[in-house]
């Protein structure tokens, strides 16, 4: 009988064992979070811009010889904006890697506009039916860090436009509140001109409006401010005018209005849509030093020889942030481009209804400081009689108004503590803030008797200054500035000292796991500090940290006695446990 030969059985290749993902941590999923939300926020506030967003992330790109890559592309019209965003802790090198990258694609746009185009087909796409010339397109490059940094970086890259986390957040809410009519203040922060966007027009775009001229006298302004009235459309106002908001990415201490209501815009449209009519109450605007006033026949007419309750023409150039809003951003932008059905309506609204505006011409040469208290203190008069202004909103035009009072001192002593410090990254600067010392009631009732330019226990009286005493004229602002630098920076030791008494683990926000981060013990700080200097004990942060470890106050949140209230109270224990 034959044998059969039995198959050589297969040898069994060892199936590789799949690596199992690293499990990440619960701090590192909540770090992967805020990366992904900080990028979507990015793209949110182009795309409610109405800019095209296209995807570059990751792709490598060579640009006439050198490598490169981008982490966001927008694209408006002949407006192209390429996006660096970071979260690095210290960005110092890596923004100079980004700004030398961004200067080598402005050195070569047309090699950039083809790599762009190749890489990426729907910038290709879009690019071919746009009918734009390679000349015609506008380039900006933004660089977003997460993270804050010096701002000594900002003069070295003059060729990146800074869009810093709280201006990010400024431009989100904004976004979602007036939609696509955000698209004019981000052109504006972009650092381009109504002329530079689409295709490129001989001549000065302007438009006239019919005035009526106010008397200056009854209306209560000064001598030289010429005050007219005329309605505009809504659209004008959207595109060119600007508002000095709190928050805002302009970098000045001069902002005092507050950000837009989103409810409050979405009730005046559902108005608009199903009324049809217009806000009759005047809009307060100030217009730009190059307005014309023109009469009938077309020739100008002098600013001194306007005639009270004469009809005139007003010229007005179209660029963007030339008409300064002081009262009614709301009724402005309650037009604004939106995604609702109501756009339907409003769409036709925009350019045809008519806004009454009251508007303001400065003389000739007035001083930017001076125009920003005169539009400061009109919007308090204005809004604080129709609802009681909050205290927030008060102290930061009271900075702007009255710069040498007791309460724009300390408000500014506790924006610089805010900004360095152990109280750096503690206090509520932002509206978006969330879990941080509210400063309001720290100005109000704590700070500004301890920076006050008078007093038996205010820092003014341990301020070594030999030229202290003019600082009660109030005119020297060079030597405020140095006050305020002082009382900052002695104030900023004492808060050390104290700081450095207590476990590492305590100086938390988080009213759960301690109260030494609360507005109640900041006040009762401030409130030893006044004894301590009344006495004659002051010292430096060495001095401040011996004398505070002789503290027995207990700042656990299941020990900690002291209500909002009882800030005094716990001002005085700690001068008698640590000082006397």
């Amino acid at each position: 009988m034959a044998t059969v030969a039995r198959p050589t059985p297969k040898k069994r290749t060892p199936t590789k064992r799949k690596r199992s993902a690293k499990k990440l941590s619960k701090e590192e999923k909540a770090l992967r979070r805020r990366d992904r939300k900080f990028r979507t926020d990015i793209n949110t506030v182009f795309t409610n811009a109405t800019f095209t967003q296209v995807a570059t992330r990751g792709k490598q790109l060579t640009i006439a010889g050198r490598q490169g890559d981008i982490d966001s592309f927008f694209v408006y019209e002949n407006v192209l904006v390429l996006v660096e965003d970071t979260t690095l802790q210290d960005p110092k090198n890596h923004m100079g890697k980004t700004s030398s990258f961004f200067s080598h694609i402005s050195d070569h746009p047309a090699e950039a506009l083809q790599e762009l185009s190749l890489k990426f087909p729907k910038f290709g796409d879009m690019r071919a039916g746009s009918g734009f010339d390679d000349a015609e397109y506008r380039w900006a490059f933004v660089y977003c860090s997460f993270h804050p940094f010096d701002r000594k970086y900002v003069s070295r890259h003059p060729n990146l436009r800074f869009l810093r986390y709280p201006s990010l957040q400024y431009f989100l809410s904004l976004s979602k509140t007036i939609k696509g009519s955000v698209r004019f203040e981000i052109l504006r922060f972009l650092g381009l001109k109504m002329s530079d966007i689409g295709s490129q027009q001989s001549g000065q775009d302007k438009r006239e409006y019919t005035a009526l001229v106010l008397s200056e006298s009854p209306s209560g302004f000064p001598p030289g401010h010429k005050i007219v009235t005329f309605l505009v459309e809504p659209q004008t106002l959207l595109e060119q005018a600007y508002v000095l908001r709190r928050d805002g990415w302009e970098d000045s201490e001069c902002l005092y209005q507050r950000l837009l209501v989103k409810a409050k815009i979405q009730k005046m449209r559902e108005y608009l849509a199903s009324e049809g009519r217009v806000f009759v109450n005047n809009i307060i605007a100030t217009l730009p030093d190059d307005t014309r006033f023109l009469d009938g026949k077309g020739n100008q007419i002098a600013r001194d020889e306007l005639t009270p309750k004469k009809t005139i023409n007003v010229e007005l150039l179209r660029n963007f942030g030339s008409i300064g809003l002081v009262d009614g951003q709301h009724r402005v932008f309650a037009y604004h481009e939106g995604k609702d059905v109501l756009d339907q309506d409003i769409e036709l609204f925009r350019k045809k209804q008519h806004l009454f505006v009251t508007g303001i011409v400065y003389p000739p040469g007035y001083d930017p400081l001076d125009k920003t208290q005169f539009e400061a203190k009109l919007f308090l008069e204005i809004n604080d009689k129709q609802t009681r202004a909050k205290g927030d909103l008060k102290q930061a035009i009271q900075t702007i108004i009255e710069p040498f009072s007791d309460v724009a001192i300390a408000k500014r002593v506790v924006n610089s503590l805010g900004a360095s410090g152990p109280l750096c990254g503690h206090l509520e600067e932002h509206f978006f803030d969330k879990g941080k010392i509210k400063t309001t009631s720290i100005v109000s009732y704590g700070m500004r008797h301890l920076v006050a330019i008078d007093g038996a226990d205010s820092l003014y009286q341990i301020w070594a200054d030999a030229k202290k005493d003019e600082l009660k004229k109030r005119e020297n602002k060079v030597l405020l500035d140095e006050y305020v630098d002082f009382c900052s920076s002695h104030l900023s030791g004492f808060i050390s000292g104290f700081r450095r008494s207590l476990p590492q683990e305590m100086w938390d926000t988080n009213r759960r796991v301690s109260r030494a981060l609360t507005t109640t013990t900041i006040n009762g700080l401030v409130f030893c500090l006044r004894r301590v200097i009344r006495e004659g004990k002051t010292g430096d942060a060495a001095s401040y940290f011996r004398a505070f470890q002789k503290r027995t106050v207990d700042f656990s949140p299941e020990k900690f006695t002291y209500h909002s209230s009882h800030w005094r109270d716990l001002g005085r224990k700690l001068y008698e446990e640590c000082f006397k």
